[in-house]
């Protein structure tokens, strides 16, 4: 079963699921893509519903992965309690319906975010907790030490992200790598802070994170994992849209980062299980905007 079907990830991974089930259900709280995403899963023999509107049952399914969540940083700072009672209280709702059928609960979470200032190149490990710097950070870090308390930890694994990006059905342009595709194609300049331009961070390539998900939910791998398919800086990013699109501009503006940090994540775990065991291996980062673009 998939939370949030119809969002980024959900609508990319329920045409690629490769649990063995008779049957896949699709789960979404958003009614209003029913026309086309309703369509699209009946096609694929997956039953399709709503939050709103059915109790959560997951009795007869192996794996529940949940994906529904808001994931806008920066809408966060306006709306902390939406974001809180979605990706906090919605996950408690979600977690208790899993255990109750004893399924297998993957839930993508975000990973730890540097503070401060410290040497770069430090990976950072996936075991360890830590706090949230916006609204919705620290509803995801407290969804995860709810799960981390209260789920059976053989049938939990928490997967903490690098930033996703590439192509998929429901794909949205709130991330760097995105927002910076649709303004190229746009005919926008690139706006881009000065200070964050050689900053390294960890993205994720949404193939890569599919075929992770999969394995996990075949697998029935328990644990905490860092993902993450390429470190990346802005940079890099830019001069991969100008192979693309050579004429794009580039705005540079002198807000300061939020944090002026490069920093990887620690995936040695991840390869040990073999989880990374499909992935895109070269060019991904040009493989990925490649898809947006």
């Amino acid at each position: 079963a998939i939370t949030g079907a119809a969002g980024n990830v959900g609508s990319m991974l329920r045409g690629d699921l490769r649990i063995d089930n008779d049957r896949s259900r699709g789960i979404s709280a958003s009614a209003h893509v029913d026309p086309v995403y309703g369509q699209l899963i009946a096609d694929q023999t997956v039953q399709f519903s709503y939050f709103a509107r059915d109790p959560l049952d997951f009795t007869g399914y192996d794996a529940v992965v949940h994906l529904a969540a808001l994931t806008d940083t920066v809408e966060s700072f306006a709306k902390p309690d939406e974001y809180s009672f979605t990706n906090y209280h919605g996950t408690i709702r979600v977690a208790e319906a899993a255990k109750k059928a004893g399924a297998h609960l993957i839930f993508p979470s975000t990973p730890p975010q540097v503070n401060g200032t410290a040497p770069d190149g430090i990976p950072i490990r996936g075991w360890v907790r830590y706090k949230g710097k916006t609204p919705y950070e620290q509803s995801k870090v407290d969804a995860e030490e709810y799960l981390t308390d209260n789920y059976p930890a053989d049938r939990l694994t928490i997967l903490r992200l690098g930033t996703v990006f590439g192509f998929s059905p429901g794909m949205k342009f709130q991330t760097v790598v995105h927002k910076l595709c649709k303004q190229a194609v746009e005919g926008k300049p690139l706006t881009v802070w000065r200070t964050a331009l050689a900053q390294t961070r960890p993205y994720l390539y949404i193939g890569d994170l599919v075929d992770t998900i999969n394995r996990v939910a075949e697998m029935r791998i328990p644990g905490v994992f860092n993902v993450q398919s390429t470190g990346a800086s802005v940079g890099d990013i830019v001069e991969t849209i100008q192979e693309r699109i050579p004429q794009v501009q580039v705005d540079y503006v002198d807000s300061p980062s939020a944090n002026g940090l490069s920093f990887d994540l620690d995936c040695r775990k991840l390869r040990h299980f073999g989880l990374d065991k499909h992935w895109t291996r070269t060019a991904v980062l040009r493989k990925g905007i490649g898809e947006v673009l």
